[in-house]
Parts: C-alpha cells; structure tokens; sequence
C-alpha cells in the first residue's frame, strides 16, 4: 500500500505565522491591541526588544523550517537547526543532529519547534530542556501539539524562568480551561490555523489532482509517505 500526503503548500503560511509570534512577543502586541481597544495611550509602558542579532533556534529543518529559517535570515537573527538528517540546506544556517538538542535550547533566544510528531519526537521537550532555556527566551510551537511537555512550559511561564509563548498547536486542542496560556501576557495561543490561506487550499487541490493524474496513467506518485518515519 502506498501512501501519499499533501506537504509543501502549508510551509509558508506558517513560517509567517512563526515570525508574526515572534515579532509580536518582542513588540508586546498582545498589550497594545489591549490599550487600543481600552483607549489607553502610554508609551513607558512598553520595552521592546531588537530580534535583530538575536539567535533562533529550530528545532526540526524540513519544508517548514526551513522557510522559517530564509525570514528569520532576512530580519537579520542567526539561525541554528536541530534535525536527524535534512534533505535540503539554507546559506547561513548551522544544522547539528539531535544529539545536541540540549545544547539548541542552551542558545536560543526564540526556540521554535517545527519538527513533526514521531514516536520519536513524541514529548521530546521536557521540562530539561525547558529548563535549559535563558529567563529571557521565548518557545513557539508551529507544528504540532505532542512534541512539548506543555504542562511544564506553562510552569517556566508562570514562574518566570523563561519569556513568553507562542503556540499554533496543543495538546490538547484546545488546551484546558484553566491552561495559563489562555491569559498570561507573554502567551500567545491560536487555533492550530496557522497554515489556511487560499494558496494552502489550492496547491493541496493541485497535488491530489497530479497523484490522481499519475495513478490514473500508471505513473510514480509524488509525495510518498515513508512508513519509517512516518512522514
């Protein structure tokens, strides 16, 4: 049996997500949609910090990281990559295996997860490595719920020994009623939608229409999915 998926189209709604998360922690727009919306205008109140010269750490280089990494380049950070083998590289990036997440969340300013959910990657942030974050980092998760120990990274939040948040996706979805992402100030949650745009949906439409196309005439079909790793 084979098995194909739809990958590529999602990857650049989502790295722009990623980089609106991470622009709207270090400028506090959570804050100032709040004193808009109250008519307040205080400019003390807010200290922004500069992601220019900052470092993002990725966790996961695929299709998705990999379009996080080319804006992040752009915004001027210097990027870092944890994954077990990519496909594909990005000029200016450095790419270390896994055995080096630890030293990944060491360094990061912005940890973004962007790997997928394996039986490998499965709770593979724990409260360790959550703990080796810098009190001044910030984690986003961008691809799925699962990978996160999410009941500790709410515990580092509250407590103050990292930044903020920011997640597409949970687990679960949505997180629980009284989950501290829902109302922190340096937490940002959103509806795992990151990827649906209009572009989403059509390359997604072009892709089952070519597998059909090449099933129909008896050619190879795009987009296998391998079994072992489960993407």
């Amino acid at each position: 049996t084979t098995l194909t998926n739809a990958r590529g189209p999602h990857t650049e709604p989502m790295a722009d997500q990623t980089m609106l998360f991470i622009l709207s922690l270090a400028h506090n727009a959570k804050q100032m949609l709040e004193d808009q919306a109250n008519g307040v205008w205080d400019t003390a109140a807010y200290d922004h910090v500069e992601v220019a010269g900052s470092r993002m750490g990725l966790y996961g280089f695929g299709m998705i990281g990999r379009a996080i990494a080319r804006r992040a380049l752009g915004f001027g950070m210097q990027v870092t990559a944890v994954d077990p083998g990519p496909d594909d590289d990005v000029p200016g990036v450095d790419v270390w295996d896994t055995d080096r997440l630890d030293d990944l969340f060491r360094i990061s300013d912005w940890l973004v997860v962007a790997c997928p959910l394996t039986s490998e990657t499965t709770m593979s942030v724990t409260s360790s490595q959550i703990g080796l974050l810098k009190p001044t980092a910030s984690l986003i998760v961008i691809s799925r719920g699962g990978i996160v120990d999410e009941s500790a990274l709410g515990n580092a939040l509250v407590s103050g020994s990292i930044k903020g948040v920011a997640l597409d996706a949970t687990k679960p979805e949505p997180p629980s009623s009284d989950s501290p992402f829902w109302g922190h100030p340096n937490a940002i949650i959103s509806s795992h939608s990151s990827a649906q745009t209009p572009e989403m949906y059509e390359g997604r439409r072009q892709i089952v229409i070519e597998n059909l196309r090449n099933y129909l005439e008896g050619k190879d079909l795009i987009n296998r999915v391998d079994p072992v790793k489960g993407y």
